[in-house]
């Protein structure tokens, strides 16, 4: 439960202490107070009985009746308490009242076995100590017990024990509130530290995210370890951050600044020829822009979803069979296809599904790229004998050297088979985060005939590992990033594979968010199960710059699409689409 503002730690520490000392007082209080009236109690029921025990002394049998002479010295000394009144009542063997109150509610006798006995009691609207005693009396005409009752009202023997309770409690009270005094100094030189350690926070830079390296106390040890663990974590957040930046800054430079070189040099071009080819250089680094910002972005997303996800379990064959339905779907080059070994369909790991889609989506690319017309691209999961899965891709491409195995799996490393073709560098690095992040192993391997296999080992019960830094600030930089190339560096494919097996490809140039536009894109593949779409997002103006070459959507020439699409194309009057059979 959140505590309010304000909270005190001292507060709450003395209010406790201050409490715990107060029930201490008031519990020597009633033992003060129980033993004062003992004390008071003992001291005038010796009195009591003394005069019980000399009434006694004095009972006599006289003819046939008891007599009884009161020794008026020893009343005397009752009434030396001078504000207690003294009663008395002696009854005979038969009940009957020799001499004294008959009133006094107090039965002598019991068991009669000759013992005295002390009682409180209330007479005349006043409490009364009771001393009774019970006498034997053996005598030829007269025989029994002869019961004896001496009353003293309580004013004197209570003042007594309020004497005593003063004397006594009086130093108590004093050792409590010094007890208090030092409780509220030794609390307040205990907290000493917090305060120190405050000071030391707050006096820190804003940029100084070191750890913080005075010794804490024991109590708080494991708040200073959460706050440098903190700290720690804001500092990868803040390295995160600046790679990025700097990374966005050096590689997407230099295509901008080429993109605004050759559109200034086609605009000064008188040359149609030149100006044709001018525009394809500027879409051909269009592209390499696009694509460059792309994957800087799917690597700042792969390490956020790290942090901010919780790992689930994920079905790694259906996972791969979609990865690969949609990049046979576009690809224009090599066949690709999917291979799942015995027990492996139902093969399941913990993670992420988003971030596994965005490597094993960059594996495939990039085997596709390479692997050119040299063949197809294989992609293969098998289920380990201890319990493993190992997911594979493998190409015809020229190959990584062992030299370069290592530097293409950092950022931005490229090797040699990469020089002239459009590409970042981050394919691979994004899948090597990717595994690192599941507890998996990636590695490179020479395929037999030519061609790499990228090889990504899932150990059993493998789990999802944060990283220590978060890379929210990077993502969120990367979000306006996008925005800003996205209107300069072209625009981003989606292809939808066709469920029922693919006979023609349609493709669509929209300013519709993906998000609003998929649910209606699978509403027509679910009315036409042979159509594979491939959805471009692309700014208002790229739209309106592209529309002469493009046919819309809802219109009546749309290739040999078949005619329902015109009912899904109704209220997209920007889009643009093509279609190929």
């Amino acid at each position: 439960m959140p505590k309010p503002d304000g909270f005190s730690l001292r507060r709450r520490l003395l209010v406790r202490l201050f409490a715990a000392l107060a029930v201490l007082a008031a519990g020597l209080f009633a033992f003060v107070n129980a033993y004062a009236q003992r004390a008071a109690d003992s001291a005038y029921d010796q009195l009591l009985l003394a005069a019980a025990l000399s009434i006694g002394d004095t009972v006599r049998v006289e003819n046939g009746r008891i007599a009884v002479d009161l020794p008026y010295s020893s009343l005397g000394i009752l009434a030396m308490a001078r504000r207690d009144r003294i009663f008395y009542r002696i009854t005979a063997p038969d009940g009957g009242l020799v001499t004294g109150y008959g009133d006094l509610p107090i039965e002598a006798g019991g068991e009669r076995n000759g013992l005295f006995s002390f009682r409180n009691a209330s007479y005349r609207d006043a409490p009364v100590r009771v001393a009774v005693l019970d006498r034997l009396i053996s005598h030829p005409q007269l025989s029994g017990w002869v019961g004896i009752a001496v009353a003293q009202t309580r004013e004197e023997r209570d003042g007594l024990a309020h004497d005593i309770l003063a004397n006594a409690f009086l130093p108590i009270a004093l050792a409590v509130l010094v007890g208090a005094g030092l409780i509220w100094f030794g609390v307040r030189q205990a907290l000493a530290p917090l305060a120190y350690l405050e000071q030391v926070i707050r006096a820190r830079q804003p940029h100084d995210l070191s750890q913080i390296a005075i010794p804490p106390p024991a109590e708080v040890s494991q708040l200073v370890h959460a706050i440098n663990t903190l700290l720690a974590r804001l500092r990868g957040n803040l390295d995160t951050m600046q790679t990025f930046l700097a990374d966005a800054a050096h590689q997407i430079r230099t295509p901008l600044a080429s993109l605004r070189l050759q559109a200034e040099l086609a605009a000064d071009e008188p040359d149609p020829d030149m100006v044709r080819r001018s525009v394809l250089r500027i879409h051909r680094n269009a592209v390499e822009a696009s694509q460059l910002t792309s994957q800087l972005l799917s690597h700042a997303m792969v390490i956020h979803r790290h942090e901010a996800l919780e790992p689930e379990s994920v079905d790694l064959a259906a996972l791969l069979a979609q990865v690969v339905q949609r990049a046979d779907a576009v690809s224009e080059q090599a066949e690709v296809s999917l291979a799942i070994g015995q027990g492996a369909a139902e093969a399941r790991v913990p993670g992420d599904p988003i971030s596994l889609v965005e490597a094993f989506t960059n594996l495939v690319d990039n085997a596709v790229k390479y692997a050119g017309e040299g063949g197809p691209v294989e992609v293969r999961i098998v289920l380990q004998p201890d319990g493993g899965v190992r997911a594979e891709v493998a190409d015809r491409g020229p190959g990584v050297p062992d030299a370069e195995k290592q530097r293409v799996l950092q950022r931005f490393g490229r090797g040699n088979a990469g020089i002239g073709k459009v590409g970042s560098g981050l394919g691979l690095a994004i899948a090597k985060a990717v595994a690192d992040a599941h507890g998996a192993e990636l590695r490179l391997f020479d395929r037999p005939g030519g061609g790499l296999v990228v090889r990504l080992d899932f150990p059993r019960g493998s789990s999802l590992e944060r990283p220590r830094g978060s890379a929210v600030p990077a993502v969120l930089l990367a979000a306006a990033l996008v925005c800003w190339a996205a209107s300069d560096a072209g625009a981003a494919e989606t292809a939808y594979p066709a469920p029922g097996g693919s006979r023609e490809t349609l493709r669509m140039d929209d300013a519709t968010d993906l998000e609003a536009m998929e649910p209606l894109i699978r509403d027509f593949q679910a009315a036409e199960p042979g159509v594979t779409i491939v959805y471009s997002e692309l700014t208002t103006r790229e739209l309106y710059i592209s529309s002469p070459a493009r046919t819309p959507c809802c219109s009546a020439t749309s290739g040999n699409l078949p005619l329902p699409w015109a009912a899904y194309g109704r209220g997209w009057p920007a889009a643009m689409a093509t279609s190929s059979g």
